[in-house]
């Protein structure tokens, strides 16, 4: 019997050599108005490429994205929701993390038809076969 090895969870977003795109700064600089969305997508797909390769190097049998794309674990399914928008970042708890708040700011849909936003599948990124993730409507 075979086990294979995968991880979950977050990767960090920083670059690990200088001039790599770096997630948060682009996201902050969106905020200012100073950088786009293809800006982002191309800094989330670099920055997932690298995450890949360095699991692949290790010897990972599954190898994950990371979380790139994900802001924070609230942000990420807010935006996928109508009704609700996203305002500036505010503490978590009492600790050094911050999460970029939802508001709701219209009507919500009836729970049966709310849908998640996409998520990236790192299988994309590599030249292993990366068994496909499964979404669904959650209600």
């Amino acid at each position: 019997m075979k086990i294979e090895t995968t991880l979950s969870g977050s990767f960090p977003k920083l670059p690990l050599e200088p001039g790599a795109p770096n997630v948060r700064v682009i996201r902050n600089r969106m905020d200012q108005g100073k950088a786009t969305e293809k800006d982002l997508s191309d800094a989330t797909r670099e920055t997932t490429r690298r995450i890949v390769a360095l699991q692949e190097s290790a010897g990972v049998d599954i190898p994950v994205g990371g979380q790139v794309a994900w802001d924070d674990a609230q942000t990420f399914f807010a935006r996928g929701v109508p009704g609700f928008s996203i305002a500036g970042l505010i503490r978590y708890l009492d600790t050094n993390t911050y999460y970029r708040q939802p508001e709701i700011t219209g009507a919500l849909p009836p729970r049966s038809v709310v849908e998640p936003p996409p998520i990236a599948v790192a299988g994309v990124l590599t030249r292993r076969i990366v068994p496909p993730c499964r979404s669904r409507t959650y209600s």
